[in-house]
């Protein structure tokens, strides 16, 4: 048989914009890249371990420690793109129905349709500050007996954070209603907050994922995450077995190096993103024709466009005319819309915005 699925059009769309290297990247969803030198690492990091069967146990002590959770409730993976395959994939049968946010990461909406499931959205909105109500998301499962939910936190693409006790409040939503909520936290430690605070959760119907990529900038080590109950991580185990059969070694002794250094790298990306932040705030302190939602941390932000109701067209000029990448909103849902991604050099951030200023200027003269 012959699995049937759509394309993902976004990281299509990315991975052909954004391999230009002479371009001003204002769509870069993470921090840039870092490189060994960043680490410093031992000749015990670069070591061949076998075997590796379930990951190595000392990084999932420091995962499961980190999120308050127990080592048993962790599973290591080939970054977050893993995790949520993973995840999707064991908690779900062909025929459930899944509530997916909208706006969206597309990969998350596509997930449950390769695995034979309806998918169904909960929106989130620019006039609600793109929070997600408890009770409008009860209301959604019960209508339509969802068995999961897809959020991201912070939301992907406007960068909003959901606190503790909002995510406490959707979990029950889902848990009385025999519903699983899962929850990217790919970009949380751009956030000041306690990640033990939910971890009592995942014991219960709650399952969490992440990565080293978008905050510490450790992106191809293609190290992710999933936190869940012990049965749920048993059940992932058993499934990656059809995938990796055997992690790899080098990678989570970097990463486990990486994740030691975390507060180091956190600090720098916070800094940078509080820094370009105020950047983008002034620029568009300057523009009638762009709003926002401060997402106060990190570094995305959802631009809604007025005057333009599909933003592939000014994406098209700023990468033809000015040499500027930005991501259209056609590929979150929103065409009026665009993502920016300012975790560059702050002179990268500078010129882009000036840049996106004279297109708009240009397209509406």
């Amino acid at each position: 048989m012959t699995v049937q699925f759509d394309p993902i059009t976004y990281l299509r769309w990315a991975k052909s914009n954004q391999t230009r290297s002479d371009a001003v990247d204002l769509a870069s969803s993470g921090m840039a890249s870092r490189s060994l030198e960043d680490l410093n690492p031992g000749p015990e990091s670069l070591q061949l371990v076998a075997p590796n069967f379930y990951g190595l146990p000392d990084l999932q002590e420091a995962l499961a420690e980190h999120h308050g959770v127990g080592a048993d409730e962790v599973l290591i993976t080939a970054g977050s793109s893993m995790a949520n395959f993973l995840a999707t994939m064991s908690l779900t049968n062909p025929g459930d129905t899944v509530l997916v946010e909208e706006p969206v990461y597309e990969p998350l909406q596509r997930l449950p349709t390769l695995f034979g499931c309806t998918v169904r959205s909960i929106q989130r909105t620019e006039r609600d500050a793109w929070d997600v109500s408890p009770d409008t998301l009860a209301s959604e499962v019960s209508r339509t007996g969802a068995k999961l939910v897809i959020l991201t936190n912070p939301h992907n693409p406007s960068g909003i954070f959901l606190d503790a006790p909002r995510i406490h409040a959707l979990h029950a939503a889902c848990a009385e209603r025999q519903c699983i909520l899962i929850v990217d936290e790919v970009y949380s430690e751009f956030h000041p907050h306690d990640a033990t605070a939910i971890g009592s959760l995942t014991q219960s119907n709650l399952v969490r994922t992440s990565s080293l990529t978008k905050v510490l900038g450790f992106g191809p080590l293609r190290l992710g995450w999933v936190l869940a109950s012990a049965d749920r991580i048993a059940q992932m185990h058993a499934l990656n077995d059809y995938a990796m059969v055997m992690h790899g070694s080098i990678n989570e002794l970097l990463g486990l190096e990486a994740w030691r250094e975390r507060n180091r790298f956190i600090a720098e990306a916070r800094q940078r993103a509080a820094f370009n932040g105020d950047i983008v705030r002034r620029f568009l302190s300057s523009r009638s024709d762009i709003d926002w939602v401060d997402p106060h941390h990190g570094i995305l932000g959802f631009l809604h466009i007025s005057g333009i109701p599909d933003t592939q067209v000014l994406a098209d000029h700023l990468l033809n005319e000015y040499n500027v990448v930005v991501v259209p909103g056609a590929h979150f849902g929103r065409p009026d819309s665009i993502r920016i991604g300012f975790g560059a050099s702050a002179d990268t951030v500078r010129k882009g915005l000036q840049s996106l200023g004279r297109a708009l200027d240009s397209l509406k003269s």
